[in-house]
């Protein structure tokens, strides 16, 4: 259920390291899906353009979904963001081939953790499931993925890799 975001991209282009960076997506008890556009009309698709979040300082914020509209985050690109992906209160949701490059050419957050994914305060029954992590320049602290006082739910992270990074998974409570 919910919006379809296909082959989007949510990008700030300016060099001002003083300001807001904006954010891609911010929901509030919604759901939707965000996955990639088939460029050819051949099955299987041989060529396949993401959505894009890139230096932004929240690619998506989500808050307080129901079960009603899950979230799918699916084969996209979060490139130079402060988060990634910042999810607090969600039921259900799936973020599934991503990939998460955490790198701050820039200098932008140059003080500050910069977090691929961050399942917040009750996110529960999650999957996480083959996405790639990595940093390919020096931050101050990068985490690839932070969790912090998940919901009882069956919660799963597998076969997901990380590189280049003070932390792969950090979690907490």
């Amino acid at each position: 259920g919910g919006i379809r975001f296909a082959a989007c991209t949510f990008n700030n282009s300016s060099t001002q390291k003083e300001y807001s960076r904006g954010i891609g997506i911010e929901s509030h008890d919604a759901g939707y899906t965000i996955d990639n556009f088939c460029t050819e009309d051949i099955i299987p698709c041989p060529g396949q353009q993401p959505s894009i979040f890139e230096n932004l300082d929240y690619g998506i914020r989500a808050f307080n979904n129901n079960d009603y509209f899950p979230i799918l985050v699916d084969s996209s690109d979060f490139i130079h963001n402060r988060r990634g992906m910042y999810l607090s209160l969600i039921n259900h949701p799936m973020v599934i081939k991503n990939r998460f490059d955490l790198s701050d050419p820039a200098g932008i957050w140059i003080n500050e953790p910069i977090i691929g994914l961050y399942l917040d305060e009750f996110t529960t029954g999650y999957v996480v499931e083959e996405n790639q992590f990595s940093c390919s320049t020096a931050t101050s602290e990068s985490f690839g993925i932070h969790l912090l006082n998940n919901g009882p739910a069956q919660n799963e992270i597998y076969y997901n890799s990380f590189s280049f990074l003070s932390t792969g998974i950090m979690a907490v409570g």
